[in-house]
C-alpha cells in the first residue's frame, strides 16, 4: 500500500506540473473548444493510470492532432508591437539597399491608432467586416516622418512611408491636404476589400518572421519640396493675384527644376509684368540646403526667380485665380511641356503602375493629376474643392514573406512635412482597385471627392 501511495503521489505531482505547463501556453490554445478541454482532462486522468514521470523537470505537452490544428482560430490582427516591428524590418531592408539614405537614423517615438470609432461617418457603422482597429501610424522622433501600417495581416503590411513630419489624428482630419487624405481614404477601402476577398492558404503561417528584401528602388528624383505660396515673404505665389500658385503650376515648376530647359522667362498680365533669368543649379542647391524649400531670408535670389517662373506659368496656362484657389485646365501643362519647354510629355492616361515605375527607372519624373467623382468613404472634411496635381518621382519594390509590394514616391506640392513619401501603388490603381462603399457622410458638407487618376511621363527630346 505504501508503494502504491508513493506511486500515486508521484504521478499526481507529474500531472500537476503538466497542467501548469499547459495553462501557461499561448492564449490562443486556451480559447479552444470545450470538447478539446475535456480531451485534455481525460488524457490527464488516463495518464494517472498508464504513465509515470521519469523526471520532475521533463516537459509535457499534449500531442496535437493534424485535423484539430487546422480548426484553431487564426488571428489576423496586427498588434501595436507587431506594427512597430514591421516598420523596423522595412527600415532595415532599406538600410542595406541603394535607398539606405531614405531610412536614415530614424527611431520610433510613438504610435497612433486609427479606430473605426474615430471616423465620424456612417461608414464606420456599416463596415462589412468586424474590424475595430483600421490603421497604425508609427511616428519617428524629431519629426522625421511616419509609416502607415495595416492593422490586419490579410492586406498590405505597409501603406506608406512618409519622409518628414508626424501624424496626428487631431490635425490631419482638418488640414487642407486633399491628396493625402484621398490616399488614406482609398487605403482603408483597399484594406477592407482585401480582407473581404481573402482566401487562406494551406501554407499560411500565423506569425511573420521574415524581413524585407528591397528588390529595386530609384529616387526621389526631385530635390525640391515647394509649396503653393500664400501671403508671406517666402511665398512662391507673391506675384499671383491671390498669392497662390496652384498645384498644377507647382508640379510643373518642380519638374522643370529637374530638367532645367528654360533659361529665362518674362510675363505680362494686365498692368503687371515681370521677368527672370533662371539659375536652376543654384535654385536646386539652395532648396537642398533647406529641406527642399526656399526662403527670403537665406535664399532671396532663388526664391525671386521661382516666384517669377510660377507667375509666368500661370499666364501660359491661362490660370484662373480665385480667392483661395487657382485652377488650370488639365491639358494645358501637357501642351506647354511639348511646345514651350523642349520636352516630351505623353498624353494623359489612366494610372498604370508598370509604365510609371519604368519611367522613374529611366530617370523621368511623372506628372500626376486627379479629379472629383465618387463619394468619399471616410467623410473626412477639408476645404480643397477641386482636382489636384502632383509628381511621382521615385519607387521601391520590396518583398516580404514571398509577397512583393511596390511603393511610389509622391511629391504632393504642399511643402515639407505634409506627406511627401512612398505610397502603396496598389491604392492608386483605380482600374482594378476596390470600390469605395457609398455611405452618406454625416459631418461637414456634402462635398464628394474621389480621384480619377491620370499621368503623363515627362522626358527629354
Amino acid at each position: 500500500m505504501f508503494f502504491y501511495l508513493c506511486w500515486t503521489y508521484k504521478n499526481m505531482c507529474c500531472i500537476f506540473m503538466c497542467m501548469r505547463k499547459i495553462m501557461r501556453k499561448k492564449s490562443e490554445n486556451l480559447k479552444t473548444k470545450k470538447m478539446k478541454v475535456k480531451f485534455i482532462w481525460a488524457s490527464a486522468m488516463a495518464s494517472m493510470l498508464l504513465f509515470s514521470c521519469n523526471s520532475e523537470n521533463e516537459d509535457f505537452y499534449p500531442e496535437s492532432d493534424s485535423k484539430d490544428s487546422g480548426d484553431l482560430p487564426t488571428s489576423y490582427k496586427v498588434s501595436p508591437d507587431e506594427a512597430q516591428l514591421i516598420v523596423l524590418d522595412f527600415m532595415n531592408g532599406l538600410s542595406s539597399s541603394p535607398t539606405r539614405g531614405i531610412a536614415g537614423n530614424r527611431e520610433i517615438s510613438d504610435i497612433k491608432v486609427l479606430k473605426r470609432s474615430s471616423l465620424e461617418t456612417r461608414a464606420a457603422e456599416n463596415l462589412s467586416i468586424d474590424l475595430d482597429t483600421l490603421m497604425y501610424f508609427v511616428n519617428f522622433s524629431n519629426n522625421q516622418g511616419y509609416a502607415i501600417v495595416s492593422a490586419d495581416k490579410r492586406t498590405e503590411p505597409i501603406f506608406a512611408f512618409v519622409e518628414s513630419g508626424n501624424f496626428s489624428l487631431d490635425s490631419t482630419f482638418t488640414e487642407e491636404d486633399a491628396p493625402f487624405l484621398e490616399f488614406l481614404d482609398r487605403a482603408i477601402s483597399t484594406e477592407i476589400e482585401d480582407i473581404n476577398n481573402y482566401v487562406p492558404s494551406s501554407a499560411e503561417t500565423r506569425t511573420t518572421v521574415n524581413g524585407w528584401t528591397i528588390n529595386s528602388s530609384y529616387g526621389p528624383i526631385l530635390k525640391t519640396q515647394w509649396s503653393q505660396g500664400g501671403k508671406s515673404s517666402d511665398s512662391y505665389g507673391k506675384y499671383c493675384p491671390n498669392y497662390t500658385t496652384g498645384c498644377t503650376v507647382t508640379a510643373t515648376a518642380q519638374i522643370m527644376s529637374h530638367f532645367k530647359t528654360i533659361s529665362s522667362v518674362s510675363w505680362r498680365s494686365g498692368s503687371s509684368s515681370g521677368s527672370a533669368t533662371m539659375h536652376w543649379y543654384t535654385i536646386v542647391s539652395d532648396s537642398e540646403r533647406y529641406n527642399g524649400m526656399l526662403y527670403a531670408s537665406v535664399t532671396p535670389q532663388s526664391l525671386e526667380e521661382v516666384a517669377q517662373f510660377c507667375r509666368y506659368l500661370g499666364v501660359c496656362f491661362g490660370a484662373e485665380y480665385k480667392s483661395n484657389s487657382t485652377s488650370v485646365d488639365k491639358d494645358k501643362p501637357i501642351k506647354w511641356f511639348n511646345n514651350n519647354a523642349n520636352l516630351n510629355a505623353t498624353s494623359l492616361k489612366s494610372f498604370n503602375e508598370s509604365a510609371i515605375i519604368n519611367a522613374i527607372k529611366a530617370g523621368n519624373p511623372v506628372y500626376a493629376r486627379g479629379n472629383s467623382g465618387r463619394k468619399k468613404f471616410l467623410g473626412i472634411t477639408y476645404s480643397y474643392t477641386g482636382g489636384h496635381a502632383w509628381v511621382y518621382d521615385g519607387y521601391i519594390s520590396a518583398t516580404k514573406d514571398g509577397k512583393t509590394q511596390n511603393m511610389i514616391h509622391c511629391n504632393w506640392g504642399w511643402g515639407p512635412n505634409t506627406g511627401n513619401g512612398f505610397y502603396a501603388s496598389k491604392v492608386f490603381n483605380t482600374n482594378v482597385g476596390p470600390e469605395i462603399y457609398d455611405y452618406e457622410v454625416t459631418r461637414g458638407s456634402d462635398y464628394h471627392y474621389r480621384y480619377n487618376l491620370e499621368y503623363s511621363i515627362i522626358s527629354r527630346k
